[in-house]
């Protein structure tokens, strides 16, 4: 999830979608960070 978002953060270069999806990543992240702290190492493929 994280990549494809990054991947479409890095096609759309209209503001509105780039905010929108920022704020995506920026969740995906903070859930991943969430899950690293109470599992330990997160594989990611």
């Amino acid at each position: 999830m994280l990549l494809q978002n990054q991947q479409d953060m890095e096609q759309d270069k209209a503001y509105e979608k780039f905010k929108e999806l920022h704020f995506i990543h920026r969740s995906l992240k903070d859930m991943e960070r969430e899950i690293t702290d109470q599992l330990g190492t997160v594989i990611l493929h």
